[in-house]
């Protein structure tokens, strides 16, 4: 694989897993009620959870603010680090006379 394909896959990979940071505190608490096979109980009561912890005793948007700051914080330094990174990978593809990508079939 190039440099700069495996270097875009792990920051799909990376933005992905920040966004999920981000929502931490509901998919920590519908998940402490849902299984791999949910029952429609164990949604409604999930979603129950999650709105009386974020509407009567509202610890989620609290703890969520949080960790959507820090998943921000994350986003912006990988996006300043693709100044510096993606040029690199250009430059070593570019140098690189081995990959199988270059290399034409008849």
């Amino acid at each position: 694989m190039s440099a700069t394909k495996s270097l875009t896959h792990f920051y799909g990979s990376f933005f992905f897993k920040c966004g999920e940071v981000a929502i931490y505190p509901y998919l920590l608490t519908m998940d402490a009620f849902i299984d791999s096979k949910p029952k429609a109980e164990d949604l409604i009561l999930g979603i129950g959870v999650c709105l009386f912890l974020s509407t009567v005793v509202p610890i989620l948007p609290a703890i969520t603010s949080i960790t959507f700051t820090i998943a921000s914080f994350g986003i912006s330094l990988a996006l300043a680090s693709m100044f510096v990174t993606y040029p690199i990978a250009i430059l070593s593809d570019a140098l690189d006379s081995t990959h199988e990508d270059h290399c034409m079939a008849i």
